[in-house]
């Protein structure tokens, strides 16, 4: 089941490419398609992050998306969890410097929504030289992954030291929530990394550690929804 909740994942990141290239080349077949689609679209700038362009599903989120759009960034603060907001400003950031138009960025925000806060996945692609196009889900919209998320979401923006924590992994330590993941062995990617069982032990030690769980079972949940957040 994990393995295909992660290939509906990446459909919706291959979505993001289509649905730019037809903003592209028929603007308003763009705009008629988002009828048909669940999932909300905006165009925001590359460098100042503010918005150009909501779709109608967006507006039917709720009636923050009207303030939003008519007051900018300034109410964005207003209305979301400052850590998640801080998280994915730095995240579309380092997107944009890194100016690749085949590249993806995703991150998940919580805000108000319908005077209740919630979860909101975005993928985000380069639309042009100024501006990015984002698609948006909503943990509903994702199945038993977005349950997940639901749960994960809080642990990691609970406070600023779960945060914290969370952003301490290593890349060495994100590979092995990846490996462990997919079903891989102890022995073997203590192999694949070139690494003594020891050192393997340890490093899986400190995912525990920083991501506050105590099972495997636990760890496959937080890879599941890994580079969602």
């Amino acid at each position: 089941m994990r393995f295909l909740d992660k290939e509906l994942h990446v459909a919706g990141q291959i979505f993001a490419f289509h649905m730019r290239k037809l903003c592209k080349e028929n603007f308003s077949l763009f705009e008629e398609v988002q009828s048909f689609i669940p999932h909300p679209v905006y165009i925001s700038y590359r460098r100042s992050l503010d918005y150009h362009y909501f779709g109608k599903q967006l507006f039917n989120k709720g009636p923050e998306i009207q303030k939003l759009f008519l007051n900018g960034r300034s109410y964005i603060k207003k209305i979301s969890c400052p850590i998640s907001l801080q998280h994915a400003e730095n995240k579309s950031k380092k997107f944009h410097m890194m100016d690749d138009n085949g590249a993806i960025c995703n991150y998940t925000q919580r805000l108000q929504l319908n005077n209740k806060m919630t979860y909101m996945f975005t993928n985000k692609v380069i639309l042009n030289e100024h501006q990015t196009l984002s698609l948006c889900y909503m943990p509903e919209d994702l199945g038993k992954l977005g349950t997940i998320l639901n749960d994960i979401a809080p642990k990691v923006f609970g406070s600023q030291k779960s945060f914290a924590l969370f952003q301490s992994l290593t890349k060495q330590e994100k590979k092995i929530i990846n490996l462990k993941g997919n079903g891989t062995s102890n022995s073997d990617i203590a192999e694949l990394l070139f690494i003594s069982p020891n050192t393997l032990r340890s490093h899986i030690k400190n995912i525990y550690l920083k991501l506050d769980i105590n099972s495997t079972t636990e760890l496959i949940r937080y890879f599941m929804v890994l580079d969602m957040i």
